[in-house]
């Protein structure tokens, strides 16, 4: 009997105590009214949801941010908003109007709940979520993205007998005009860019609204007989953009003299 008494005192000793009623916020869901687009017409809805076991007591605030998928440090966007107390096991919706997203992309929007951290929640590692969007069309707002690459010559060696000729397709990827300017085209010795080239060529660009193209062709009349030339895309001027690292490409070629 004493031995049966000690043994479940032993059990009632080693029982779990009861685990405490907490709230736990969640992103359910996250998504734009509409799709996407370049400017600050954008609403995104978030959907918060209380998957814990007791209601959040206190209104907590939410961060909506928008950066570039390839670069979390360059903030282009940043909202606060807020949420009153969830019931368990229930969701509540916000719409932020007025998200801008330039032109370009993929950029990442990321949610974050309870960023001050006000709620003792049981799982504190769940508040955050994010979705990648690239923005089509224009709603107006935003910034110039000019965008540049080199459709032609589609191959590395060129004959030197002959003038050089090259073509560069430009687009404006973002929200706003891009303004006329004159482009150059910049010649260096070797493999990459170093320093201030040789101006070979200019042409005029006319100004690019929203998701216009245009193409420019440039030719280089008096390069070497031989060797490796990289040509670079410049402006004259400056101008205001979205993104300055897209619209100044380069091409290294070389020059072979014809075999006799």
């Amino acid at each position: 009997m004493r031995e049966r008494t000690i043994r479940t005192l032993a059990v009632l000793t080693l029982a779990a105590a009861p685990a405490l009623a907490q709230p736990d916020l969640q992103v359910q869901a996250m998504s734009f009214a509409q799709g996407p687009q370049i400017g600050t017409c954008n609403t995104l809805r978030i959907v918060a949801r209380n998957a814990g076991d007791e209601a959040g007591n206190q209104i907590t605030k939410a961060l909506v941010k928008v950066f570039p998928a390839a670069n979390a440090f360059t903030l282009v966007f940043q909202k606060a908003v807020f949420f009153s107390a969830v019931q368990a096991g229930a969701s509540q919706h916000r719409d932020i109007a007025g998200v801008e997203l330039p032109g370009g992309g993929p950029y990442t929007v990321q949610v974050v709940l309870d960023v001050d951290g006000q709620l003792a929640e049981s799982d504190e590692g769940n508040n955050s979520s994010h979705i990648s969007v690239t923005p089509r069309g224009s709603c107006g707002g935003g910034e110039c993205d000019l965008t540049a690459r080199f459709t032609w010559p589609n191959y590395d060696t060129l004959p030197a007998s002959y003038p050089a000729r090259f073509s560069i397709h430009f687009a404006n990827a973002g929200g706003a005009t891009c303004p006329a300017r004159t482009v150059q085209l910049e010649r260096h010795s070797g493999s990459r860019v170093t320093g201030p080239g040789s101006q070979v060529a200019s042409a005029a660009l006319a100004a690019l609204e929203p998701n216009q193209e245009r193409s420019l062709s440039l030719t280089d009349s008096s390069h070497a007989a031989s060797g490796e030339f990289t040509y670079a895309v410049t402006y004259q001027g400056g101008h205001s953009d979205a993104d300055d690292s897209n619209h100044s490409p380069a091409k290294t070629v070389t020059f072979e003299a014809a075999e006799r």
